[in-house]
């Protein structure tokens, strides 16, 4: 359960953000954790809840480039893990993803969901452009579909170009 509101949230945000140069480019990441899970340690109680920010300043690279290769390993669905958020518990997956691809000489592994179409990025959700258009993959239940991506879709549509969901194979990319 949230024990710190958006406003609230905002107001400590910006009061970290201070700290920082004007115009630092800051990553901010929000961290909510069970702090008491009753008898069985596991599921959390009602109102017990942990928050912090972590705010890190990660400079933007725009000549930053990577190099993608496939991995063994694939997204998680709702029934088995949580993906409807940026939760701690996805890491090691990414991780294992991340060390496949760089034990193959890549930067980076483009990453099938549960069907074998395209989810996203070890790190990250993935555009593609193709004659014109801009298309990232169908959320489906399998990767985060969150603010960023949202953001990406509504700044590039607001620049006019066209923007599309569709269901993406490793071909495609």
């Amino acid at each position: 359960t949230p024990t710190v509101s958006a406003p609230d949230m905002e107001i400590i945000i910006r009061d970290g953000l201070r700290a920082y140069a004007p115009g630092a480019a800051i990553y901010i990441r929000p961290m909510y954790w069970a702090l008491d899970g009753g008898e069985t340690a596991v599921a959390p109680k009602e109102g017990a809840t942990g928050f912090a920010i972590c705010l890190e300043e990660i400079p933007f690279r725009p000549d930053a480039m990577t190099t993608l290769t496939t991995t063994r390993f694939c997204r998680p669905v709702m029934e088995s893990s949580v993906v409807n958020a940026k939760a701690g518990c996805l890491y090691p997956n990414n991780a294992r993803m991340l060390m496949e691809a760089r034990a193959k000489g890549f930067g980076n592994a483009l990453v099938a969901d549960a069907l074998g179409n395209v989810a996203e990025t070890a790190t990250a959700n993935i555009f593609i452009v193709r004659d014109g258009v801009t298309l990232t993959p169908v959320p489906n239940g399998t990767f985060l579909a969150g603010i960023t991506r949202a953001r990406h879709m509504r700044n590039l549509r607001a620049a006019g170009m066209p923007v599309e969901e569709a269901v993406l194979s490793f071909d495609d990319v």
